[in-house]
């Protein structure tokens, strides 16, 4: 291709104003590959046009940003040239208005790298963002730096200084953008060094760590620590040989507990620390009695034998099970019990002998599952993706704030006001328009006082649909509940995981996340009208107008507001490519009604868990625990489970019923053939139980809270076949299935012989 058309075709998708809209990962690099991709004078041309607002906004001149492209490492690496290049987009913004003629000022000297013009331009967006994120002014970054010296250095020396202090009130948010050359830079290339050695090496942990890519599982591992209080970490210089041991000893467990008592031993042994009162009536005093103590709760856990002696746990165990078992981190925690409360109140009804034990023919059994990889055909739904992340990163990085969605609202209003009043003017004393106007003011003044999601929904929602559509306020609507939903149901490390993920582009963890946020947030608890609000997301008021929008085609019916795009995603995610990479991973499949059968919920992080006290309640029901274990250390995990109840149909077969399905990152497997072997071992315990079929739910809810689970569901048993009833009504978390399953497996006599 001619290089002038490259030149065209890439300078036009640059963002003015330094504002990147597009989010699409694949088109930004070709970009910045091809600005990148050589040293010679047309590259140099072509960042001075590339960079032309930046000099702009930093006073510099074209010939000193072409002159960087020509020495250096920047001369050396095609790398380090599009790193700049993303750099210099990223720092096009207002609050760099200070920072930008200094940064210029200080590369002119022919001593200057550009990959320190990188590092410095990286540190300045960091502290930008960290003073938001910190209720600081983004200007107030500015304004700390003013007395610094201007050459490069002395830029630099004063954002480490606002980043190491930034690390003690918001180690998440500097995790969220810290690189190796950043974190060398704080903390020693040494002590970094030591520390990515220590990293897993079968998982390839070292390549992947601080990259940010979907791979990099040691910035979640620290994010989640950092995040979770009970574990005691400060991200400083002597914490990093405390997290360097640990991960020797323990791996990437994500453990809060467990790190802090392997904190407190690490203190005591090196600097003589005191161990904490709680520690030392623990009983745990050395790391031998860590470690003995830390696998003898994990075995009880993981085990095929179900955990019933449960009277003597320690606070350490229960600690261990709720962050093992998900509990932790469950995203439906409003009201429900405590580890403890589940612990006693479990060892009273096994003393009491109200929990039915395991009944026989059911066992463990292990599935050899094809390592795979999901391909996803994104060409069609990369508008549609888009749409829906840019709403959710928005909502994300405003927690809690719906300022700007207020003053969006109250501007779209504006609009429509200067319109109608331009209307009323042409037609005279029209009583219609002139209703009209007086309307849309007395709205604009409701906006205008919201204070909160609830309120400023419930205003939006007395326009009809049709205005609302012409005004735009119809992606308000969705980031209004998307923020309902967050201030509910997701964590700040959550919320940060699920940015991480959407953020890649449209992957096929990306869909099925946002999938899982419509389907099984928005669709069955936001906007649940068979509960009637009974989970209290709504005021009444506002309430009764969600429930009026679905019952009239002239107001805006909030189940169909993230139409089109959440139904491109979904048919995307029906065309998944699964893709065999070779190997084997094994999953084993194990029946418990013991302490860890009830919190099955838990392990899949999903709402029965609403269901309390489950084995108590349910004595037909046997659930599943999924576990899998480390390729390189063999620890072992849970990656979902399944409730299996015993139940009769109308015609009299005895029946096992298939409830919740549920595998989080279903994407990891071939949930096809994942599902297709549990459902066949099902079969041989049906056989030797003497039942006859093995049903699954109609209703998708009630199959699985995942979306391709729900799609091999229904198109394997559901699609074109009729439904059969039960006996006895059968209502489970509030899914009634009484006359609504379908058979998967018919378990014949002559299969019986």
């Amino acid at each position: 291709m001619d290089r002038d058309v490259v030149t065209a075709a890439c300078l036009s998708e640059i963002p003015r104003g330094g504002q990147w809209r597009s989010h699409n990962t694949s088109t930004e690099d070709t970009i910045y590959q091809t600005l990148g991709s050589s040293p010679d004078r047309d590259i140099g041309r072509l960042a001075s046009q590339f960079g032309k607002e930046f000099l702009a906004l930093s006073q510099g001149d074209t010939d000193s940003l072409a002159e960087l492209f020509r020495r250096g490492s920047l001369q050396a690496s095609a790398e380090e040239r599009t790193r700049l290049l993303r750099s210099i987009t990223k720092v096009q913004r207002p609050s760099a208005v200070d920072f930008l003629p200094k940064l210029t000022k200080a590369w002119a000297g022919s001593s200057v790298d550009g990959a320190q013009v990188s590092d410095v331009i990286e540190q300045f967006i960091i502290c930008d963002g960290l003073g938001i994120r910190a209720k600081r002014t983004p200007e107030g970054v500015a304004t700390q730096d003013e007395n610094a010296e201007t050459s490069l250095q002395g830029l630099e020396s004063g954002f480490l200084v606002h980043i190491r202090e930034a690390l003690a009130r918001d180690a998440q948010g500097v995790l969220d953008h810290a690189n190796r050359r950043l974190l060398k830079k704080l903390f020693g290339e040494e002590q970094i060094e030591k520390f990515l050695a220590a990293l897993p090496k079968a998982s390839d942990e070292r390549r992947n760590a601080f990259t940010h890519n979907e791979y990099d599982r040691t910035t979640t591992f620290i994010k989640f620590l950092a995040h979770e209080h009970q574990s005691e970490m400060k991200l400083d210089a002597d914490e990093w040989p405390i997290l360097t041991e640990y991960v020797k000893r323990f791996g990437l467990s994500q453990t809060p507990v467990l790190y802090k008592y392997f904190k407190n031993l690490f203190r005591h042994e090196q600097y003589g620390d005191p161990l904490p009162q709680y520690q030392v009536d623990s009983g745990i005093t050395t790391t031998k009695e860590l470690d003995a103590r830390n696998r003898r709760i994990r075995d009880l856990v993981f085990s095929e034998h179900p955990m019933t002696e449960v009277r003597d746990m320690s606070p350490f165990d229960m600690e261990i099970l709720e962050s093992v078992s998900g509990k932790s981190t469950h995203r439906f925690a409003s009201g429900r019990p405590s580890m403890g409360k589940i612990v006693t109140d479990f060892a009273e009804a096994q003393e009491k002998k109200t929990v039915a034990p395991l009944p026989e023919g059911y066992e463990h059994f292990t599935m050899n599952l094809s390592n795979v990889e999901v391909q996803v055909q994104t060409e069609q739904i990369e508008k549609d993706f888009s749409v829906l992340r840019d709403e959710m990163l928005e909502v994300i990085a405003h927690p809690g704030d719906i300022s700007e969605i207020r003053q969006q609202a109250v501007q779209a209003l504006a609009a429509e006001l200067t319109s109608v009043e331009e209307s009323l003017k042409q037609k005279g004393d029209n009583p219609f328009i002139a209703k009209r106007l007086e309307e849309l003011r007395a709205l604009q003044g409701n906006v205008e006082k919201a204070k909160d999601s609830d309120v400023l929904l419930g205003t939006l929602l007395s326009l009809d649909l049709g205005t609302s559509k012409r005004i735009g306020m119809v992606p308000l609507i969705r980031k209004l509940m998307l923020h309902k939903l967050f201030e509910r149901h997701y964590s700040a490390l959550q919320a940060d995981q699920l940015s991480a993920s959407i953020s890649q582009g449209p992957t096929a963890d990306g869909i099925l996340r946002m999938l899982n946020i419509h389907d099984d947030f928005i669709k069955d608890h936001l906007l649940n009208v068979s509960r009637k609000n009974e989970e209290k997301y709504w005021s009444e008021e506002t309430w009764d107008k969600i429930a009026k929008g679905r019952k009239s085609n002239k107001l805006v019916n909030l189940t169909k507001v993230f139409d089109p795009h959440i139904s491109a995603l979904r048919e995307a995610s029906s065309n998944f490519e699964i893709i065999e990479k070779g190997g084997t991973q094994r999953v084993e499949a194990i029946p418990d009604r013991g302490l860890v059968g009830e919190l099955s919920g838990y392990l899949a992080d999903v709402c029965y868990t609403a269901e309390y006290p489950l084995l108590e309640k349910y004595p037909n029901v046997v659930p599943y625990k999924f576990v899998a274990r480390d390729a390189e250390s063999g620890s072992p995990a849970f990656v979902g489970s399944v409730l299996v109840f015993e139940v009769t149909t109308t015609d009299g077969s005895p029946a096992l019923l298939v409830r919740g399905f549920d595998v989080p990152n279903e994407q990891k497997y071939d949930i096809g053939k994942f599902i297709e072997k549990f459902i066949d071992q099902l079969g041989i315990v049906a056989k030797q139980r003497g039942l006859k079929k093995v049903l699954i739910p109609g209703l998708t809810g009630a199959t699985s809270n995942y979306a391709m689970t729900n799609r091999h569901m229904e198109s394997s048993y559901k699609a074109g076949n009729e439904t059969i009833g039960l006996a006895e009504t059968f209502r489970f978390n509030s899914y009634d299935l009484t006359q609504n399953c379908y058979v998967a497996r018919e378990i014949s006599d002559q299969a019986a012989e």
